[in-house]
């Protein structure tokens, strides 16, 4: 499944082009999506301290082709 993921224990997102590992919550599907859109999509799950814990790079980096 390809898509942007969050991965709680880390508090960082992938893009993924394959497979996410287990355990990993889907933000969008869209792999275009920038970070701020990314933000908006999770402010509905995580509070603001949380929110801007994650560390984001990999928002602007290419897709990983399994995780």
């Amino acid at each position: 499944m390809s898509g942007i993921f969050y991965d709680s224990r880390e508090r960082r997102v992938y893009r993924v082009q394959a497979s996410p590992r287990p355990g990993w919550v889907l933000v969008t599907h869209n792999l275009s999506a920038g970070v701020h859109q990314c933000r908006r999509i999770m402010q509905e799950w995580l509070g603001g301290e949380e929110l801007f814990a994650i560390d984001w790079s990999a928002v602007e980096a290419p897709a990983l082709q399994s995780a």
